[in-house]
């Protein structure tokens, strides 16, 4: 049975007639990375912010590392790396010596933690520049680095990756696969933008309106929805016929005038090509697709949009 590091019971924040996060159930994982997955203002951030003692929910239980009392969070969260909101450093002090001053105020002894982080994020050949001179993808990496500075099992990361290029999207993704496989870090993350957590994220959570619509795990997800192939064509009525009677299936779906996704012969397109030709059906395209952490997104929230 895993060992659930971070839990939520009917977790709720109002604000006057807004209810930012809504009778939230949630569970994470020892050493697994958690994607939270929603459209900007669907509580990610105020999620993010309970979990991490920033804000104050109006009622239901936080449970983190066993810990569900005031003083006994407060323990748990000195175990935690943060980031939500932008990183908090000095535009004249060089990447080392913001940490260096971090490193003091925390009262990390050892000296040589700084370099190390440093190291592991890739900025050990800026470290002597002006961080007000770095990109901003240094900048997010540099934040990265101040929350594992600390050496913590849990990181709690908000949109770590807004404004980055796709170049620092993947660095930012190679870092934090290494801290959970090398180190066994629990991440939570939470983006808006779902390309960044696909191949990343261990399981999925999807939030709307504030509500936690589903959990799921990204093998589950694999499973759940298999491969189809995507059949274009400007005769859908006469293929869907074809396919009924000569493939001897009814397992597919017209999606609009000239596109049919068939769930069954998946590994066979040439055939299926081949047949829907002999029978005089002219074919644009013939692919494989599959169901994505996007296209299950879009399921989700259609199923849910007064939720």
């Amino acid at each position: 049975m895993k060992e659930v590091v971070v839990r939520t019971k009917n977790l709720t924040k109002r604000y006057k007639n807004l209810t930012a996060v809504d009778n939230v159930n949630l569970e994470v994982s020892k050493g697994e990375i958690y994607g939270l997955v929603g459209k900007n203002g669907a509580g990610k951030t105020t999620l993010l912010r309970m979990l991490s003692g920033l804000t104050i929910p109006n009622s239901g239980v936080i449970e983190i590392f066993n810990q569900t009392s005031k003083a006994g969070l407060n323990t748990a969260r000195m175990k935690s790396g943060i980031m939500i909101g932008k990183p908090n450093f000095f535009p004249y002090f060089t990447p080392k010596k913001n940490l260096e001053y971090y490193r003091i105020q925390w009262g990390i002894v050892e000296r040589k933690v700084v370099d190390e982080v440093l190291e592991l994020v890739g900025l050990e050949d800026v470290k002597d520049k002006l961080f007000k001179n770095l990109s901003l993808g240094m900048k997010q990496r540099l934040g990265l680095a101040l929350a594992i500075m600390g050496n913590p099992d849990l990181l709690i990361l908000d949109e770590p990756t807004n404004g980055v290029d796709p170049e620092g999207i993947l660095q930012f993704r190679e870092i934090l696969k290494k801290l959970s496989r090398d180190r066994n870090v629990t991440i939570v993350i939470a983006s808006h933008i779902l390309a960044e957590l696909d191949q990343l994220a261990d399981t999925y959570g999807i939030i709307h309106n504030g509500k936690l619509l589903v959990q799921i795990e990204s093998k589950e997800l694999e499973k759940k929805y298999k491969q189809y192939l995507v059949i274009k064509t400007k005769d859908t009525a006469k293929s869907t016929v074809v396919m009924e009677k000569q493939l001897n299936t009814t397992s597919y779906e017209i999606l609009n005038d000239n596109e049919i996704h068939l769930y069954e012969h998946v590994n066979n397109p040439e055939e299926v090509n081949e047949l829907l030709v002999k029978n005089g059906i002219q074919i644009s395209t013939i692919t494989k697709s599959s169901m994505t952490i996007e296209k299950y997104f879009i399921e989700m929230t259609g199923r849910n949009k007064d939720a």
